[in-house]
């Protein structure tokens, strides 16, 4: 990534930004319109830019250099460890896991309002989709990941949260519009009942995963307290609002940790160790004789690249059989092929 990608998505956050509905009226459309601008001028640039140097087989065109490179950022966020602890990530670390923390994230960021909000359409015309979109669609395209990846709990807890973020917006913010009855709030009390008995075996299966997705569970059974005690009129505005900001800053940590794991292949970031820990069989945890890259990521291509510079030989799957490779640049790795056959 150079500077001037760097600077587009910086300024894509920043338009994003701009368009929460918590920003206060009077500043909103000025804040609107400059971030709007900088990101059209930057990405006319980016364009015109990226163009000119692909035509021209050379950069043209200055977009800046790398501002850190991959094992420049991995050792500034790797934490001082045991060995043990920078290993391949186990199976339950997946990339969906950084999107399932940032749809939970910007539900709970979107769900932060002012008292004055419950009676403004204009507000909740904005709130409605930030909160329907994030926590239920996105989330729901989540779960379909998490199936795929074959983890062991596969998609519940994603897919009962689409169910949970969808019907908050439903009673909190499309309740007001829909005007819904006195025998529709006991229908909404009696869900989140279900709701608050279902989550708590969701706290059980998070006591396997890791305590950043143990104490998202357990913040979410506060929520649904609170979702409970709003079905009842009897919500606290403070107590609210002091829940769906922890969540918050819980998914936010998350999402950069599971993010930065995954990047690089290893736990750079903490995210805790599970607290129920399962019975694995020494002959499946048995260390294999020589070391495994996958080839799908670029940090297991560094990796393979580093052994051939070292002089390694690697074995690469092909249509048929396992071909050797090894640099050419090494005659010393060339007989060593030699020998291997």
């Amino acid at each position: 990534m150079d500077v001037l990608e760097l600077i587009h998505n910086l300024l894509f956050f920043l338009l994003t930004v701009s368009t929460v509905p918590q920003i206060p009226l009077q500043g909103y459309y000025i804040f609107f319109g400059v971030a709007c601008s900088l990101f059209t001028a930057v990405s006319i640039y980016g364009t015109f830019t990226r163009l000119i140097n692909t035509i021209a087989e050379k950069p043209l065109i200055p977009v800046g250099p790398q501002p850190m490179s991959s094992e420049q950022l991995s050792r500034a966020l790797r934490c001082r460890s045991k060995q043990g602890d920078q290993d391949v990530l186990p199976q339950t670390d997946q990339t969906s896991d950084a999107l399932f923390y940032l749809s939970n994230g910007v539900a709970a960021l979107s769900s932060l309002h002012s008292r004055s909000m419950s009676i403004n359409p204009s507000l909740l015309h904005l709130t409605i989709p930030w909160l329907l979109i994030s926590g239920a669609i996105i989330q729901a395209y989540v779960s379909r990941l998490q199936v795929t990846g074959g983890g062991r709990f596969g998609s519940v807890i994603s897919s009962i949260y689409v169910v949970v973020w969808a019907t908050w917006t439903w009673f909190r913010f499309a309740g007001n519009q829909l005007q819904l009855s006195t025998e529709a709030d006991y229908g909404f009390t009696v869900g989140a009942i279900a709701f608050l008995v279902i989550n708590a075996f969701l706290i059980l299966i998070a006591a396997y995963r890791n305590l950043v997705l143990l104490f998202l569970t357990t913040l979410m059974e506060v929520v649904l307290v609170c979702f409970l005690l709003s079905t009842l009129h009897k919500l606290p505005y403070e107590l609210e609002i002091a829940i769906l900001a922890l969540v918050s800053l819980i998914c936010i940590y998350g999402t950069f940790a599971s993010l930065i794991n995954c990047i690089f292949s290893q736990r750079v970031l903490p995210m805790g160790p599970p607290l129920i820990k399962e019975n694995i069989n020494s002959e499946i945890s048995t260390e294999l004789p020589c070391p495994v890259a996958s080839s799908r990521l670029s940090s297991g291509l560094l990796k393979i690249a580093g052994l051939l510079e070292e002089g390694g030989v690697c074995g690469i799957p092909t249509d048929t059989v396992y071909a050797l490779a090894a640099s050419c640049k090494n005659p010393q790795a060339i007989e060593k092929i030699y020998n291997i056959k």
